[in-house]
């Protein structure tokens, strides 16, 4: 008898891209290894390698760690201050807290050209894999492999609002950090929810009030509720 896949099963399966997606925007230098090697700090990149090329268990321990701090509902206002608890969340794990430090202060000590240089490939690479985890959520949803198309939309609609967000915060009219830093903190948050979810720490109808909460982006970029009936039909559900 073949076993029902559910949303959830695809976001274990894709944990690694899950955790990249995240690092991207927690510590965008992970993905600025072109430019370290320019600008002759190569001796970084093993720190770097150590982030995104630890093994799958350790990723998931540390998407565990840093969604345990997104597990209660808040306000979009609260969301400044997520970057420090996470900082102090992964300060508990002893294995990984002291690369995750270095490679912060890292970034603070690069000039404002090469930091904006490895936000925006950060920003670009990130963008690309949460449209790839879209994708591949989207395709195995037609191949008829996903069961519950209303968990899929509402996941859907959070990779849609990370990925605008993301592409928001490249516009000439957000060039301050401070504007940035609010948008990426909601990016993380949002994927991190993904996590949670995935845990069932929290639920389908959680994402839906942090969909509904969130005012950075038109309301004509996401389903309305309502809307979500007439999609299921049309596929078929």
């Amino acid at each position: 008898m073949e076993t029902t896949l559910t949303v959830r099963h695809v976001l274990e399966d894709k944990a690694s891209e899950l955790y990249t997606c995240c690092m991207g925007i927690y510590r965008p230098v992970t993905q600025g290894k072109i430019v370290l090697s320019k600008i002759r700090k190569d001796r970084y990149r093993i720190d770097v390698r150590k982030v995104l090329e630890i093994d799958l268990k350790m990723k998931i321990q540390i998407l565990d760690i840093l969604s345990d701090v997104v597990t209660e509902n808040r306000d979009i206002s609260e969301l400044p201050q997520l970057m420090d608890e996470l900082d102090k969340a992964i300060s508990k794990l002893e294995k990984m807290k002291d690369t995750f430090r270095k490679i912060d202060n890292l970034f603070k000590r690069l000039n404002e050209s090469e930091r904006e240089k490895i936000f925006k490939t950060a920003i670009f690479v990130t963008r690309r894999n949460v449209e790839s985890l879209r994708d591949f959520l989207g395709w195995m949803l037609w191949e008829g492999e996903l069961d519950d198309v209303r968990d899929f939309l509402v996941v859907d609609q959070v990779l849609v609002t990370v990925r605008d967000i993301l592409s928001h915060t490249l516009l000439k009219d957000v060039r301050s950090w401070e504007k940035r830093a609010l948008m990426l903190a909601v990016a993380l948050w949002l994927l991190l929810r993904l996590w949670a979810y995935k845990r069932r720490k929290i639920s389908p109808d959680d994402l839906e009030r942090d969909l509904s909460a969130l005012s950075l982006l038109p309301d004509e970029s996401l389903l309305k509720r309502e809307e979500y009936r007439t999609v299921m039909s049309v596929m078929g559900r």
